[in-house]
């Protein structure tokens, strides 16, 4: 059986970037200094996605790249061919419980 660890590894050190560049661990969520750089590099946020992002929340409305920053990198990413949403995002909180976030164009549209 062929070791699977060099695989691994590959897929790990390609990892996620936040929209500021910075490489971010899929398994960590953003700090909150890295939330406030930025906001600070982006003053055009919306302030009530400013608010969620700094509370380290999601909502209808934000961007993917807002989802990013306050969530970080999703384990996976879903396209999808249905009217409502053209994207899945999918967070596991734990062995047990997942979150799911539905992007139309870019924007969050349902969070479940």
């Amino acid at each position: 059986m062929k070791s699977f660890y060099p695989f691994l590894l590959i897929f790990l050190s390609l990892g996620c970037s936040s929209i500021t560049g910075a490489p971010m661990n899929p398994s960590l969520k953003p700090t909150q200094e890295e939330r406030n750089i930025y906001l600070e590099n982006h003053p055009n946020v919306s302030l009530r996605s400013r608010n969620l992002i700094k509370s380290g929340l999601v909502d209808s409305g934000m961007t993917q790249d807002e989802v990013l920053e306050s969530w970080g990198c999703p384990d996976s990413i879903k396209t999808l061919d249905a009217e409502d949403a053209d994207e899945e995002w999918f967070y596991w909180d734990n062995w047990k419980f997942h979150r799911k976030v539905y992007f139309k164009e870019g924007v969050v549209v349902r969070i479940d």
